[in-house]
């Protein structure tokens, strides 16, 4: 996926065997002073040479071994496993998550635990060992306009700087109560092991320098979570990578970076784009725009046109290179691509399902779920997409007061909002040629579209044929619960 590195002279100052100290546990004498024992790993990570690797493979194999020490962590059991029945919350619990983490105290009483997939071994490895894709490598088609930013002063400098112990600990908070990797380290152990985060951010401005990430990083353990409908049918499975915290602590110092990037320089078109962006409440805003629109032409005797797109396998499926293609449009400095494209380089993962797990399976598309840099990455990536319908708003679009509406998306979840049938035809075409020039593929059967006409007096459900990339889409009857669907 990622590009050849070219030679760099690089220079670092080598610290003499003699100055490391007997490895100890004892406290630092002064609030933020590094312990001993993080003063050894700091002298180790800082005589690293430029392109050595193994050594920083190998010293990070020893603080996770630390790490793993502090817990009694054990690695995730590959026999087959069965999940807890459901269980009730007394309300003043779901109150007190609900203050903490609302995502978990909304699944907490609306979702049952997902039961274990039964789809055979051998089928998972097929689906999950499927080649990529082929991206078209020529120019976008007419229908994508040209990839407009805003280059902020000094973003790039922002981007590269040295990872502080400050941002490590930041994220460490954040994803206090997420679910270990298949080490079984916990993000507590990180901290005990390394107060204040200095060891972790030595090694992370290694990995920044290097533009790769050590080996140890790149295995998962997949588990899939029932989205709902035929258990036999693999794509009502969502499937979810458990990696190693330390990794995913890495990630999250870049997403978190990557994020102010993306909206300071206006990468990402929000609001129409508010899927996994921080301090938003997506799924209900978009929920309450499109209602407000069904409304509005109900009320002033309009005509709308609604199309729900699915695209097949969203997140596993997007080409690597079209990410790498994307973010350079974008203007992201070439050695972030690069330490980027080394992520999903080599990567493998084992699935867990009922019968038990699979063997090893090298994965050569897609963004890990799970994983925190995953959602923007892949926000990115269908940008062209999303930009392809925004380019048409002013003429396709519905009108809503001085608002015009023509698309509502959260991540992979996509409206399209039209002032007529001719209109979502064109929007139609529009998304549906990006998309295959970005080599993601709609389901059809999933895809639905709603033609409402309050023009004559009257609602009136037409019965209007729409195509996504070539082949027809569900056309939405009376009383169909998604009729008033939206991204969720």
């Amino acid at each position: 996926m990622g590009t050849a590195r070219p030679a760099e002279n690089r220079q670092i100052t080598a610290l003499p065997e003699a100055v490391i100290p007997q490895r100890t546990t004892t406290a630092p004498q002064t609030e933020g002073d590094p312990t001993d024992e993080q003063m050894v790993w700091l002298l180790q990570v800082g005589i690293v040479e430029p392109g050595d690797m193994s050594t920083l493979e190998r010293i990070v194999g020893e603080i996770t071994k630390a790490a793993a020490s502090t817990t009694n962590a054990k690695p995730r059991s590959t026999a087959p496993r069965r999940r807890n029945a459901v269980s009730t919350m007394p309300a003043a619990d779901i109150q007190r998550l609900y203050r903490m983490d609302k995502s978990r105290a909304f699944k907490s009483i609306t979702e049952a635990p997902s039961p274990d997939c039964p789809i055979a071994l051998n089928v998972l490895t097929a689906h999950f060992s499927c080649p990529p894709t082929n991206v078209n490598q020529g120019p976008p088609p007419s229908t994508v306009p040209e990839m407009t930013i805003l280059r902020v002063p000094g973003e790039e400098e922002k981007l590269l700087r040295p990872v502080t112990p400050s941002e490590v600990t930041a994220r460490l908070r954040r994803c206090a109560k997420t679910t270990p990797g298949p080490d079984g380290i916990p993000y507590r152990a990180w901290r005990r092991v390394d107060p204040g985060g200095k060891v972790l951010s030595a090694i992370f401005n290694n990995c920044m320098r290097e533009e790769k990430i050590p080996s140890q990083w790149k295995t998962s353990r997949t588990v899939l979570l029932h989205k709902g409908g035929e258990e036999e049918d693999l794509g009502n499975w969502r499937p979810i990578a458990l990696q190693p915290t330390i990794g995913k602590i890495f990630a999250g110092v870049i997403a978190d970076r990557l994020y102010e990037w993306a909206m300071r320089g206006r990468r990402l078109s929000f609001p129409l784009q508010k899927g996994f962006i921080p301090g938003t409440e997506g799924c209900f805003e978009h929920n309450f725009a499109l209602n407000c629109a069904l409304e509005d032409a109900r009320r002033n005797s309009k005509e709308i046109v609604i199309a729900w797109l699915d695209l097949a396998d969203a997140f596993g499926s997007v080409p690597h290179a079209h990410i790498v293609r994307t973010l350079l449009e974008m203007a992201m400095p070439n050695s972030l691509v690069r330490l980027i494209s080394n992520l999903y380089e080599e990567i493998e993962t084992r699935i867990e399902a009922s019968g038990g797990t699979t063997e090893p399976i090298k994965l050569t598309k897609g963004v890990r779920q799970g994983d925190p840099l995953s959602p923007l990455l892949f926000n990115l990536a269908i940008e062209p997409m999303l930009r392809a319908a925004l380019a048409r708003q002013a003429t396709a679009g519905y009108k809503i007061g001085g608002t015009t509406l023509c698309a509502l998306a959260y991540a992979d979840d996509v409206v399209l909002i039209a002032r007529s049938a001719g209109a979502l035809d064109t929007l139609l075409h529009a998304v549906s040629t990006s998309a295959t020039w970005s080599g993601l593929t709609f389901k059809p059967k999933k895809c639905a579209s709603l033609h409402l006409d309050h023009t004559q007096g009257r609602r009136r459900l037409k019965q209007s044929r729409f195509n996504i990339q070539g082949r027809p889409m569900t056309i939405l009857q009376e009383g169909d619960r998604e009729e008033v669907a939206a991204p969720t």
